[in-house]
């Protein structure tokens, strides 16, 4: 076989399978739906910040085998971050690595926040609110899905490789731009 090396522009070449491309598409008819029937979408994502944005590079032997101090290591913050088109409902920093339990945890603080929330408490005590997660595979676990089926809870998985559909990335996004260059010793 023949192979050619190209470079796509500003997307994975998985995003333009046909799979995914089909996926997309029912995608877009589910959000269709939830907006006709006067839903809310709450849209959730995680990402990480780094607390250095520099590299760290040294030189190190091959076979060297001892520990160093933590003080070269960079430590990540995450944040949580829980949106509809209009307002940011819920964010969270936590420093623990995502997980299907941490993500369940975090979760049920979002509802307490929007169980607090006038206007969006009455929307989910009608079940007019709609979860938008994507596709981490923490979504995907059973302590999760236990949880969003005992609270009757409407989810829509985003299709993969498509974080344009999720309105967390435009905010992520801009938040990484804007402190590309600052370090932070914590926040």
């Amino acid at each position: 076989m023949n192979y050619r090396y190209i470079t796509l522009k500003g997307k994975n070449k998985k995003y333009f399978t046909k799979k995914n491309t089909n996926i997309r598409k029912i995608l877009i008819r589910k959000l269709i739906e939830v907006i006709y029937d006067d839903e809310i979408i709450v849209f959730l994502d995680e990402t990480t910040f780094n607390q250095r944005n520099k590299r760290i590079k040294a030189w190190r032997s091959i076979n060297d085998k001892n520990d160093y101090p933590e003080e070269g290591i960079i430590k990540r913050l995450n944040l949580i971050l829980a949106v509809t088109k209009n307002e940011i409902i819920y964010y969270e920093y936590y420093t623990e690595n995502t997980n299907t339990l941490v993500f369940t945890n975090i979760f049920e603080k979002i509802l307490i926040a929007i169980k607090m929330n006038m206007k969006y408490n009455k929307l989910l005590q009608n079940n007019k609110i709609c979860f938008y997660l994507d596709n981490a595979t923490y979504h995907h676990g059973k302590v999760l899905m236990n949880f969003f089926f005992l609270n009757n809870l409407k989810i829509i998985f985003g299709a993969p490789y498509s974080c344009e559909y999720n309105l967390c990335e435009y905010i992520f996004s801009y938040i990484k731009n804007k402190y590309s260059k600052t370090s932070f010793t914590c926040l």
